[in-house]
C-alpha cells in the first residue's frame, strides 16, 4: 500500500434561514454548506490535487466556529448563542480544509 494523505473540506453556514435570492439555488443551509465545500474541492482539483484524496462535507449550521467550554457539547442552545451577533454569524459562514493523520491506501 502507498501512503495516502486525505484532504477533508467542510462547508459551514450560520443558523439563519436563507434569503429568497439564495433559495432559488440552495434549498437549505445543508445544500449551501455542501456547495461551499464542493466549490473548494473543485478548485483544488483544478490545481491538480489528486481527487482521490479529497472529501467534501456539508455541515450546515451544526458545527459553529466557537466551541462550548468542556465538558459541554454543541446543542441547539449553543448554536443559537454563537449566531447572536453579526461577528458570530460571519465566523460560522466558512470553509475549513483539514489534513488529518495519514491513512493507508489499499
Amino acid at each position: 500500500p502507498n501512503n495516502y494523505y486525505p484532504i477533508l473540506v467542510s462547508g459551514h453556514t450560520d443558523d439563519r434561514p436563507l434569503p429568497k435570492r439564495l433559495q432559488r439555488k440552495f434549498r437549505t443551509n445543508w445544500h449551501l454548506s455542501a456547495a461551499r465545500a464542493s466549490s473548494v474541492v473543485q478548485r483544488l482539483i483544478n490545481m491538480e490535487v489528486d481527487p482521490l484524496r479529497l472529501q467534501a462535507i456539508g455541515m450546515a449550521e451544526f458545527s459553529p466556529w466557537e466551541k462550548p467550554p468542556l465538558p459541554h457539547i454543541v446543542d441547539k442552545r449553543w448554536i443559537t448563542e454563537t449566531n447572536n451577533s453579526p461577528e458570530g454569524r460571519a465566523s460560522n459562514r466558512r470553509v475549513e480544509i483539514l489534513f488529518p493523520k495519514r491513512t493507508m491506501k489499499q
